[in-house]
């Protein structure tokens, strides 16, 4: 085998010093590694063991879909940091939408509704096919209408499950969702009559969860509820969803009223909060946010335990 020249071999280093800086101006440009954690990579993290809970597990999603068509999403979510597998399907922050533009409602027919999220490719390349499945019972102007123009629309949606009041997300930036729509005028009299939308977007992980703010065009839904100057007890009926005050003090939640076993309580702290809000959960966890982007996340388990199940916190 012909060995290389000394000049060859010059040109080959060459070459690869090139190659390595590349990877070092597209790491500090994006601010990110090759090796790290995105939509579409899947780090390692520990592993957490599956108990049975005795939330509430009635299936269904809710009867308003969210969609809106991806130029006019200016930014996505970010991803927090990743302690356990649930960091890695959770979403941190809110959608920034383009000047005057909010999500679409769209009504579907109670318990026509459906989030699906199979796995699909090959062995060392699986990856989650996320659908969304929505049935309105109209074939009017408007929604024949509507489904002539998202038929050919990259679109993202959102979705409400039933049973824990979580919100689901299909479709990213780089793939977002796809719609198929089908109308249907049926048959017989006691037929369904309508427009089914089927929304479809792949991606390494399943359906995000999603606990920001929804714009629509009357109104924002799922906004969190912002805690009065220094309070310490918490009304879980006003929203699932809160804000720390400006607090005057450093300050320790002592109670949660009107939250149901299997309930889920985030708690956040943004540029407006001020000096911090902890919290002691069972098990001798505790938790303590006092600077913006910080959150924890209270589960109740039974009638007097409370877990803190997530967050990034101190």
């Amino acid at each position: 085998m012909k060995k290389l020249s000394e000049f060859h071999r010059n040109i080959l280093a060459i070459a690869m010093i090139l190659m390595l800086l590349c990877l070092a101006v597209i790491d500090t440009m994006f601010n990110t590694s090759i090796f790290s954690v995105s939509m579409y990579t899947v780090t390692l993290v520990p592993l957490v063991s599956l108990a049975k809970t005795p939330a509430c597990n009635m299936a269904g999603v809710a009867t308003i879909v969210y969609v809106i068509p991806l130029d006019d999403i200016a930014a996505f979510p970010s991803i927090g940091a990743l302690v356990t597998p649930a960091d890695l399907v959770k979403y941190v922050g809110d959608f920034s939408l383009n000047a005057n533009k909010y999500w679409y409602t769209l009504y579907s027919t109670k318990e026509m509704g459906e989030l699906i999220a199979e796995t699909d490719g090959p062995t060392d390349g699986k990856f989650f096919r996320g659908t969304v499945t929505a049935f309105h019972p109209r074939t009017s102007e408007d929604a024949v209408g509507l489904a002539t123009t998202l038929k050919d629309r990259d679109v993202v949606v959102i979705v409400k499950e039933v049973s824990s009041g979580k919100l689901r997300v299909i479709g990213t930036s780089d793939i977002p969702a796809t719609v198929s729509p089908s109308e249907n005028s049926g048959k017989a009299y006691s037929d369904e009559k309508g427009i089914t939308f089927t929304f479809e977007a792949a991606s390494c992980k399943a359906p995000m969860f999603y606990y920001g703010s929804v714009v629509t065009e009357n109104e924002v839904v799922y906004a969190p509820v912002r805690l009065a100057v220094d309070a310490t007890t918490l009304d879980y009926s006003l929203g699932s969803r809160v804000v720390v005050g400006a607090n005057t003090a450093s300050k320790i939640l002592a109670s949660v009223t009107n939250m149901s076993e299997g309930d889920v309580l985030r708690i956040e702290f943004d540029a407006l909060s001020a000096e911090s809000l902890a919290f002691s959960g069972a098990f001798g966890a505790t938790a303590t946010i006092d600077a913006a982007g910080e959150w924890f996340e209270i589960t109740k388990f039974d009638t007097t335990t409370y877990i803190i199940t997530g967050g990034d916190f101190a």
